[in-house]
């Protein structure tokens, strides 16, 4: 009962307690304000329980929560109330969803009983800003405040456009700072606020939570209005501000209308139209575009401004123009011009015909001429006759022949003979005479009269010297006499010809006996058949026994021994003594000459060696400067036309400074050289190393002679001892040549030879095969490295002395550069690519390393040539002037026979002028852009750099017999058009028996980034010539086809089987469709089966076909798509065997433009993705002079670097994405590592193409990937169809495969066992097939592939022995380790394999071997019926051939 009256007692006193804490709080507290947005979450916390709970019992704690005074939850009743909820774990409250109806006070009050009661009830009140506390006998308790506010939140942000096109706009908002549930963009034309009747509101898009959208479907150069509607928590939304857009403009729709054309003159033409309704423009109208048509190709395009008229000049005359106008707008590229308006025709006005072309001599007789000539490229009018004048050489005035014939030929006869004429002919037609053609030529000669004073003298022993002088009527010369004499008795006739002198001695006459002699003359005439004359009048005589005095008269017979004349004649066998005697005396002084000259020989020789020996001690004397020369340099201003003239009457010039060298002593001492214990260095006898310029090595231990080798120092520009030139390394030398490298401090080593030319040895490989080492005495060499170009290599070399440092050997990188298309005491056919090897290995040479060695094999003749080039690009780059004849002429003096023949010296001044008419041509890549806008500007002279570069490219001298077979009379009508193959690129193939003229195709071989011989270019086939075009494919084994085309053409027949079931038999060669895909890349491919009927094997070709490439690719760098594929088709054939790749056969309608601008951009393309680098200049100035013609225009050249600077722009940015790409998913990338091998460093066809596309476009893209040579794969198991085909080069036609039917599992080196030797792409039979010498080292013939890619077991290193078809392993790098030359592989199964990705564009592609963990997998045996395998491999090794 007490403790109920105590309890009751402390609740009364708890309560007055509150009431007074109320009062003080309402007078002196704070209390805390917090804030929400409009449909958020919140929670208050109860600091009132938070502050009593440590001091009281918790089973007795009560809170109760009020808003405005108002209950709201309490612990012990109901702990939620609508949106309201009380937690019960720290008795906080929460709100959700918050509403503006939330806003107010809310108290917190708690209370409890304490852990230790009081005994005495004193009453304790305290305030604080936020709660009252009293203690109240059993029980304390507190109240906390807190005021909430709600706010509403920020609506979305104004929509702002980020990108626009015509039919799209990608718009981004700030995001609202509410709880939104979603964004909604509304859309509408126009910009006003909507009204009745208005362009109604389009469908809303919603992008979820993300603040950014791309809105399509929208109409060109149209206004939009946009909101961003945000939809919240709580059911309520908010729109953002309205903001105004505009699509970007488009292709206008509408052609213009009403189009007229008249012709103004002969060469302009009038054009007039209407314009196309505005609305149609779909962008702000810029002004319209003329397009001119001469039979169906267009021939120029003019853009006007907004104009509807205009006078199109420069056209030819009476020639009819097909004319048609398009609207073009704002808007960027192709993509603003509109349709080109329906075709009007109009024909320019007559004009005076061009000269008639062709004129030539037919028939020339000796009184009479008959010329013929072809009607004017250019008639200008519908009928066009020939006005023909001739006159004689030197006489001032013309007679007319003929007056407006319409025949193309005529003849002069009453003409003098052996005369030179001129005639000319002009082509006539209604308005004028046009301009004159001129030809001389010769009448030819006539017969001459009859020799006369014609002698008979007897001169003993049945002899007589018949005599006479020239006929008094000859023409031109008299090239022979016929001596006639007639034994009379007898009645025999007997002849003899004299062509050098006026007489003749006649022999083994019988005396007694009469004879008439009589002589006739004769000419050669131009036609070089002998004219004979009329003979002379017979002269008789008679040798009487014994003969007596000889007779000398004229039209006589010879007196008796009693005659006039009689002079004593010796008796027979009387002259013989006298003979003797003479000869004798003969013999006697040539060898007292030769003893005295022996002696004075001896002496002099000893004299120069004591005078050598005197000199320094036999130190080398010091070198003169290099600019301290005899000779005065020519100012470079000057020296082109210092060139030409020395190129005058055939290389007249030249030929007297090269005398003027060929005089330099050569009377040095060269004691060393000619030492009976060194000769063995040397590899010819008459190349030695004078003894004051020759290297001298370190001597060995023990070996006094060992520091000689056959090489000298030359100085260069500005550089003492700036060059090594040494012979090309005999076996017995390599030690001594990599000790001289080391010794000197060589980083560069230039070695222009090839290891064998024309069957001989000119150099020994003094490297060893590439990964393997090999040691050289005290040094090992391995070859790390080996990059192939069209004509030349680089190989990468670590040398390394066995000596070692620190425990480390020393070791030092060299680079090779091994140009490998120059001839033998020869040049190059071409100036550009020696010039461009000489400026790329100078360069790589360190500043401060040692003397370059530069090699032939000799080390005088290209070794001289080198030297000299390098050296006077650098005296024209430091000084503007050069000095090669006084250059040379030094350097002579430092070791023989430098520049040894004539024609090398002729060759060093045409590598000069080529560098110095176009200068520095490499653009780097990075620098495209600027140069391709620079290059059409005019410069400080008024030069344009376009102009100037194409006129050197168009300007050749091309003579007649380099077009002998394209323009011989049975293969006119094979070509197109003039362009025509030169003889030295011309492909050449097998002829037909009895069908003349058969083994010709105008198709030429072209130059690639990576083989001199990596293109073949020809026209489309004529129907007439489709059986040359596969027999080219085939016997150049071409596996790939790039056809380009514009249209089809009635004259341009399809040349290939358009149904599989249907087969077309082309002279031996059968083509069967195998498939036929139209690829997503605007191209179709197409893949035939070659067989031969006089062969076993099989050729699959794959065929590309691209139509109006590359004039329809927008933007340009597209056009590089096909490039992509065909790169990719390349690098798959190169990297199952490199070393028998056939070239690609490129052929638009006339093998020109196209087909010219494939080849660049594909070269090109290689040579930016190698070397970062461009130079377009040099591509394409040598494929103008190897098929001339093939860039007509300075546009032409001026696309291909627009193009180039498209397409890197284009993988740059294609680059950076995938490097982003790459960061952004590293540790995925890390987890994954398949995923490395599908990464691609270069976009895959301007990011379009997808990586099933490149394995679908592949040409492994089907069955069998690896079919090679008309392999037939077997399985025990269930069999698949298989399609045989082959890759590789065929064997020649006289070798026969030697395989039996039992040969179930052959292996890859077995297949070596067949003496298959595939050829290097330049080898041609005969020259370049070599017969190394079989010196044992290491237990294997020297020379062979062991040294180079045997794996030391006599196995290909590539394939090993032990492994058979179908199941192949190929070992290699192995791109599981890091080899990024290997990105991807993917086997799909037993017989498919897609080759993904493509090259790193910084690794060279040259090098690339198959994967070590690389297998193709199958079941069954293997029927052999190709000449090849997979892994068959030359008994010469590849370093041979270079």
């Amino acid at each position: 009962m007490a403790n109920v009256l105590r309890s009751l007692w402390g609740r009364l006193i708890l309560g007055s307690g509150f009431c007074l804490a109320l009062a003080v709080v309402g007078t002196m507290g704070l209390t805390t304000t917090q804030t929400v947005i409009r449909g958020n979450d919140i929670s208050f916390p109860c600091e009132a329980y938070n502050s009593i709970a440590p001091l009281v019992i918790g089973a007795t704690i009560m809170v109760e929560w009020t808003k405005d005074s108002l209950p709201l939850v309490e612990s012990s009743g109901p702990t939620v109330s609508g949106r309201v909820r009380l937690d019960m774990g720290t008795y906080g409250l929460t709100i959700s969803v918050a509403a503006i109806s939330d806003q107010g006070l809310y108290a917190c009050r708690a209370e409890g009983e304490p852990l230790n009661p009081s005994t005495s009830n004193p009453l304790l009140i305290q305030t604080t800003q936020v709660s009252l506390t009293t203690t109240a006998a059993s029980f304390i308790s507190e109240e906390s405040n807190v005021t909430l506010s709600v706010e509403e939140p920020v609506p979305p942000g104004k929509p702002v456009a980020r990108v626009t096109t015509k039919d799209s706009i990608d718009i981004s908002w700030a995001e609202s700072n509410g709880p939104v549930l979603s964004y909604q963009v509304l859309y509408r034309e126009g910009s006003s606020t909507p009204a009745p009747g208005a362009a109604p509101m389009r469908t809303p898009i919603s992008p979820g939570l993300e603040t950014s959208l791309l809105v399509p479907n929208l109409m060109p150069y149209t206004e939009y209005s946009f909101w961003v509607e945000a939809s919240y928590r709580g059911g309520y939304t908010k729109m953002s501000e309205m903001s105004v857009l505009w699509t970007a403009s488009g292709t206008p729709t509408d052609a213009p209308q009403n189009v007229a054309a008249s012709a103004t003159s002969a060469t302009s033409i009038q054009v007039s139209w209407s314009a196309p309704p505005i609305s149609s423009l779909n962008g702000a109208l810029v002004g319209y575009r003329i397009r001119l048509s001469r039979e169906g190709n267009p021939v120029t395009k003019t853009s006007v401004g907004p104009g509807t008229s205009k006078e199109v000049q420069g056209l030819r005359p009476y020639t009819n123009y097909s004319v048609t106008v398009a609207v073009y707008n704002d808007a960027m590229g192709d993509v603003a011009i509109g349709p080109y308006s329906s075709a009007v025709v109009a024909r320019t006005w007559e004009a005076a015909p061009s000269a008639p072309s062709g004129i030539s001599t037919v028939f020339q007789k000796d009184t009479s001429i008959t010329i013929f000539w072809e009607k004017p490229e250019h008639p200008n009018s519908a009928v066009v006759t020939f006005n023909v004048d001739f006159r004689r050489v030197g006489t001032p005035d013309w007679e007319r022949v003929k007056t407006e014939t319409l025949q193309q030929f005529c003849s002069r006869t009453d003409l003098d003979v052996y005369t030179e004429y001129e005639f000319r002919v002009a082509a006539v037609n209604s308005i004028s005479e046009g301009p004159f053609v001129t030809l001389t030529a010769f009448t030819d000669v006539a017969a001459p009269g009859p020799p006369v004073n014609v002698t008979v003298r007897d001169i003993g022993m049945g002899r007589v010297k018949v005599s006479w002088m020239e006929p008094e009527v000859f023409y031109r010369s008299v090239d022979s006499y016929t001596i006639t004499y007639l034994d009379v008795g007898r009645n025999v006739t007997m002849k003899t010809v004299e062509v050098n002198k006026l007489w003749r001695i006649l022999e083994n006459l019988e005396a007694g006996v009469q004879y008439e002699v009589k002589v006739q003359a004769a000419t050669t005439n131009l036609q070089s058949v002998l004219k004979e004359g009329q003979a002379s009048e017979s002269v008789s005589f008679t040798i009487e026994k014994p003969a007596g005095n000889t007779t000398e008269s004229p039209n006589t017979t010879a007196a008796a021994p009693n005659g006039t004349e009689g002079t004593s004649t010796p008796p027979p066998g009387s002259n013989l003594g006298v003979i003797i005697g003479v000869a004798v005396g003969m013999v006697y002084f040539v060898a007292t000459l030769i003893v005295l000259g022996s002696l004075f020989f001896i002496r002099a020789r000893r004299k120069d060696r004591l005078e050598f020996e005197k000199q320094e001690n036999g130190m080398p004397p010091a070198f003169a400067k290099p600019d301290e020369l005899e000779e005065p340099p020519i100012p470079v201003g000057k020296f082109e036309a210092h060139v030409i003239a020395n190129h005058a009457d055939s290389d007249g010039g030249f030929a007297t400074e090269y005398e003027d060298i060929q005089r330099v002593s050569t009377n040095y001492p060269a004691l060393s050289s000619i030492d009976p214990n060194l000769k063995y260095k040397n590899r010819y006898t008459n190349i030695v190393a004078y003894d004051h310029t020759r290297v001298k090595l370190s001597i060995l231990p023990n070996q006094l002679l060992s520091d000689y080798i056959n090489a000298n120092y030359i100085d260069g520009y500005g550089r003492q001892k700036a060059y090594i030139a040494a012979q090309g390394p005999l076996k017995s030398t390599v030690e001594d040549f990599w000790r001289m490298v080391w010794e000197q401090h060589t980083m560069v080593i230039v070695m222009i030879t090839k290891l064998e030319e024309r069957g001989r040895r000119k150099c020994d490989r003094y490297w060893p095969a590439k990964g393997m080492p090999e040691r050289y005495g005290e040094f090992e060499v391995t070859l790390e490295t080996k990059e192939k170009y069209a004509s030349h290599m680089v190989r990468h070399f670590l040398l390394k002395h066995k000596h070692r440092k620190h425990g480390k050997a020393p070791e030092r990188r060299i680079l090779q550069f091994h140009f490998t298309d120059w001839p033998d005491h020869g040049v190059p056919a071409y100036t550009l690519p020696v010039l461009a090897f000489v400026q790329k290995s100078s360069v790589a040479n360190p500043v401060d390393a040692g003397p370059m060695v530069v090699h032939c094999s000799a080390g005088v003749g290209r070794t001289g040539t080198y030297i000299v080039i390098d050296s006077m690009l650098k005296q024209m780059q430091a000084e503007n002037k050069v000095n090669v004849f006084g250059f040379l002429k030094r350097i002579r003096t430092q070791r023989n026979y430098l520049v040894q023949t004539e024609e090398q010296y002729v060759f060093i001044h045409d590598v000069l002028l080529e560098w110095l008419k176009a200068g520095n041509t490499t653009v780097q890549a990075a620098d495209l852009r600027q140069y391709t806008d620079r290059m059409t500007l005019p410069d400080e002279q008024g030069k344009v750099l376009l102009d100037e570069h194409f006129k050197f490219i168009a300007t050749q001298k091309i003579r007649d017999y380099e077009f002998s077979k394209a323009r011989h009379a049975l293969n006119r009508s094979k070509n197109r058009s003039k362009l025509l193959p030169m003889e030295r690129n011309r492909v050449s193939i097998s002829g037909v028996a009895g069908q003349e003229g058969s083994d010709y195709i105008n198709a030429s071989f072209i130059q690639g980034y990576r083989r001199n011989r990596e293109f073949i270019v020809t026209q489309y086939p004529l129907k007439e010539t489709m059986t040359e075009f596969w027999r080219m494919l085939w016997e150049c084994n071409s596996t790939t086809i790039v056809m380009l085309t514009d249209k089809e053409e009635d004259d341009s027949p399809i040349y290939w089987p358009t149904n599989k079931d249907e087969s077309l038999t082309f002279g031996t060669i059968k083509v069967t469709l195998c498939e036929e895909e139209h690829s997503n890349m605007s191209y179709i491919t197409r893949e035939f089966l070659l067989c031969c009927s006089q062969d076993e094997d099989q050729l699959t070709v794959k065929q590309y076909h691209c139509s109006y490439w590359p004039d329809s690719c927008s933007p340009l760098h597209t056009a590089f798509d096909l490039i992509y594929a065909l790169e990719e088709r390349s690098n798959m054939l190169t990297r199952v065997n490199k070393d028998v790749v056939g070239p690609v056969t490129v052929h638009d309608r006339f093998g020109g433009r196209q087909a010219g601008t494939f080849c660049a951009l594909s070269t090109l393309h290689q040579q930016m993705i190698m070397e970062n680098c461009v130079d377009v200049y040099q591509v394409v100035k040598l494929y103008a002079n190897k098929r001339p013609g093939m860039f007509s225009s300075k546009d032409e050249y001026h696309f291909l670097y627009r193009a180039l600077q498209s397409v890197y722009t284009a993988e740059q940015q294609m680059k950076s994405l995938k490097a982003h790409s790459l960061h952004r998913h590293d540790s995925e990338k890390n987890k994954d590592w398949h995923k490395m091998r599908y990464m691609t460093a270069v976009p895959d066809s301007g990011n379009l193409r997808q990586m099933s596309d490149s394995a679908r476009n592949s040409s492994l893209d089907s069955d069998n990937w690896y079919r090679a040579r008309s392999q037939t794969l077997g399985s025990t198991g269930p069999q698949r169809s298989q399609r045989p085909s082959k890759f590789w080069h065929r064997r020649t036609k006289s070798e026969k495969r030697k395989t039996g039917a039992g040969n179930a599992n052959l292996s890859i080196a077995n297949a070596n066992a067949l003496g298959v030797a595939p050829p290097g792409e330049d080898d041609l039979p005969g020259p370049e097939v070599y017969d190394l010498a079989e010196t044992v080292r290491d237990g294997q013939p020297e020379g062979s592939l062991d040294s180079e890619n045997h794996a030391g077991n006599g196995t290909p290193s590539t394939v090993p022995d032990t492994t058979v078809i179908p199941e192949i392993h190929l070992n290699g790098l192995d791109h599981l380790q890091g080899d990024k030359r290997h990105e991807s592989v993917h086997i799909e199964d037993s017989e498919t394999i897609a080759l993904m990705g493509r090259f790193s564009p910084d690794t060279s592609q040259e090098n690339m071997e198959m994967p070590a963990d690389f297998r193709f997998a199958g079941s069954g045996n293997v029927k052999s019926q190709s000449r090849e395998s997979l892994g068959t491999h030359s008994n010469k090794s590849e370093e041979t051939r270079m």
